[in-house]
């Protein structure tokens, strides 16, 4: 069974064909990850199962210094709240990191960026250590974090109330060539639609 529901941009791998995720669909019925060449054919690569590897892939690859492929997923992992994988073009999948331990963030729904040091950027939508956001946003703020390729995971912000109004729900990070995060979140900011930030490490 082939995937379905791909919400996000494509990826040119080294190889000269396309890449991408789909959300739903495959043989577990918890999203895949597609290869189709120039030509139209399409060979999904990877099923996730919705378990332990994780489910719901975000609509984000990039390729790692390493050359495999890597992602999130919105959900699963040992700790229920996603993860973050490495598919290698062999075809083997590993989990680099599961979200959702403790104060760690959770539902990584965008993806990671690659650091100009090797590590991994992105955000959560849930989780951290502050809890209560308004009715929505129950379980957490969402964070900040930063993921080596080696599996250690460092929240470098918890999003949440403060003197701008909630920033919450934010959305995929980049990186500037000096080294600051940049990004946006949904919602929060003085007139509550949102705002754009800058976080120096």
């Amino acid at each position: 069974m082939g995937g379905f529901a791909p919400y996000g941009a494509l990826l040119i791998g080294s190889d000269g064909n396309l890449y991408g995720t789909t959300s739903l669909g495959g043989t577990n019925a918890s999203g895949t990850i597609f290869k189709i060449t120039l030509a139209g054919v399409e060979t999904v690569i990877w099923n996730f199962g919705g378990n332990l590897e994780g489910g719901v892939p975000a609509p984000q690859l990039i390729i790692g210094n390493d050359g495999g492929f890597y992602g999130t997923t919105e959900g699963g992992g040992i700790n229920g709240g996603g993860t973050l994988f490495k598919l290698m073009p062999s075809g083997m999948l590993s989990v680099v990191w599961s979200f959702g331990a403790g104060n760690d963030g959770s539902a990584p729904w965008y993806g990671v960026n690659l650091g100009s040091d090797g590590n991994f950027y992105g955000t959560t939508v849930l989780g951290g250590t502050i809890k209560n956001c308004g009715s929505s946003y129950s379980y957490g703020c969402g964070t900040i974090f930063r993921v080596t390729p080696t599996g250690e995971e460092t929240v470098l912000w918890d999003f949440g109330f403060g003197g701008n109004g909630a920033q919450v729900f934010p959305l995929s990070v980049i990186q500037s060539a000096d080294g600051r995060l940049f990004g946006v979140t949904k919602s929060g900011g003085p007139a509550a639609g949102g705002t754009i930030y800058q976080l120096t490490q």
